[in-house]
């Protein structure tokens, strides 16, 4: 069993890996901070690099905030592809001031580096699929401005090509769940957030039903009255 400092801390690397590179992204609000963050993008991974190394498996962290909720994993596969991940976007990060160095750094490249950086240490974490989906989004959509980042012809045609790759992909991969969903009758499960409307928790009853769960992954029981007497 993990001790609670243990874990703790733990979780806080996992929370580290995708908040440290988020809040970078202040600094590229305004020319000057772009031009200065650039300098110290190989800092973002290496929270995802300490998490990985010193990884303990299959230890949710949950994140809890109406009406969204996120929960983040590593297990071993996810830990040894992060571990490869982090070291390369390290790498990357030491590499991008010298390879603008005379060039001029295209405005939102830092941007860009950085939240594709989010997605991919994400994708990695996520153990829920909203979140995997969102983070999916984000490693493959904001790519596109490290692509055309220096805003000639053959970047621009290349980012199209890119762009539409990304797309197609996520696209595949939503009928793909929707195809293993339809794969298992009644083996699937749809939940409610906690603090979802009438409206959402009514839909996903019906989508249990039209998957035929109800009776196998779900079952419905009468209101139980709290404190009965009282």
């Amino acid at each position: 069993l993990l001790g609670a400092r243990t874990a703790m801390s733990y979780g806080t690397l996992l929370v580290a890996a995708v908040a440290l590179p988020f809040s970078m992204l202040f600094a590229c609000l305004s020319a000057n901070g772009r031009k200065k963050i650039t300098n110290w993008l190989w800092v973002a991974p290496v929270p995802a690099l300490a998490a990985a190394i010193f990884g303990i498996w299959n230890y949710p962290v949950m994140l809890s905030g109406p009406p969204y909720h996120i929960t983040l994993m590593l297990d071993a596969s996810g830990c040894m592809l992060m571990l490869a991940a982090s070291l390369l976007w390290i790498a990357s990060g030491v590499f991008v001031p010298a390879f603008f160095r005379g060039r001029g750094l295209g405005g939102s490249f830092p941007l860009c580096w950085l939240l594709t950086l989010i997605g991919s240490m994400g994708i990695f974490l996520a153990a829920d699929l909203a979140s995997f989906l969102v983070f999916y989004a984000l490693v493959s959509l904001p790519a596109y401005g490290l692509v055309i980042y220096d805003g000639t012809p053959a970047p621009r045609r290349a980012g199209a090509i890119y762009i539409g790759f990304a797309l197609l992909g996520e696209n595949l991969l939503l009928v793909g769940f929707v195809l293993l969903a339809s794969n298992d009758p009644g083996g699937s499960l749809i939940v409610a957030g906690r603090y979802s409307s009438p409206l959402v928790h009514a839909l996903v009853h019906a989508m249990n039903e039209a998957l035929g769960s109800v009776g196998k992954t779900v079952a419905y029981t009468k209101p139980v009255e709290a404190g009965p007497g009282l």
